[in-house]
């Protein structure tokens, strides 16, 4: 009797001990499983990114990017569903770099313009280098189809236009300028702000302006968000 005790005694450990190894089990297949999920997408956004940036957007065929990735068309697939979402995948990296960039630009500067200018300056350098990719990235965004990258790209646009208005509201008594209207709506005025960018990042694509260039056109585009095209009259309220 006192083996059998001695015996039912151990059974809850021992069953304990198997299941803390089971679960250990199966976090180490699932963490591999992650990483080599990280893997496959790591490889393929290289592939991606090396790609469109030597023959552009048109040229570059999954099939191509897939191989150069060592991977099946398939499974690029699954992680973007489409060539436009592939093209947002990387380009949503390349993004969220320059916004990072440009954020830190930005802090050291006291003036609106200052500020804004510089927070802007990696996009529109990444824009300039891939004119086509980028100009196709917008044009997905803003008009695609819903996906995954999609949805992550449009909400990289709201943040922009998040930073964009934390920048137009930055106060400086330094600025030669009267002060801001109080019933300023910032958050719309950073709206358009950042629709502007994209607009004129595109337009130097399709040689709209060839006379100017693309910071030059954001520079005036901020200006109108700044000051507007009308002298305030005599009397008005600021």
């Amino acid at each position: 009797m006192r083996v059998c005790l001695f015996r039912h005694s151990r059974a809850p450990a021992h069953s304990a001990r198997l299941q803390d190894r089971a679960q250990t089990s199966t976090e180490a297949i699932l963490g591999r499983r992650d990483r080599h999920k990280a893997d496959k997408r790591a490889r393929i956004a290289r592939a991606a990114r090396q790609r469109f940036a030597t023959v552009g957007y048109d040229a570059a065929t999954t099939a191509h990017i897939a191989q150069s990735a060592d991977v099946a068309v398939g499974t690029l697939f699954q992680y973007a569903a489409t060539k436009p979402e592939l093209l947002i995948m990387v380009m949503n990296d390349e993004v969220a770099a320059c916004v990072q960039a440009g954020a830190a630009a930005a802090a050291v500067h006291r003036t609106r313009e200052a500020a804004v200018m510089a927070y802007l300056a990696p996009l529109l350098a990444l824009a300039a280098v891939h004119e086509e990719n980028f100009s196709v990235f917008i044009k997905e965004v803003l008009f695609g189809p819903a996906g995954q990258h999609r949805d992550a790209a449009l909400g990289q646009v709201q943040r922009i236009e998040a930073a964009l208005c934390g920048l137009l509201a930055q106060r400086d008594d330094r600025e030669p300028q009267p002060p801001q209207r109080q019933d300023a709506d910032l958050t719309n005025a950073a709206r358009a702000l950042a629709f502007a960018v994209l607009l004129e990042v595109s337009s130097s694509r399709l040689g709209l302006h060839p006379a100017t260039t693309t910071t030059e056109r954001v520079r005036a585009q901020l200006d109108l968000v700044l000051h507007g095209i009308l002298r305030p009259r005599a009397g008005d309220a600021q």
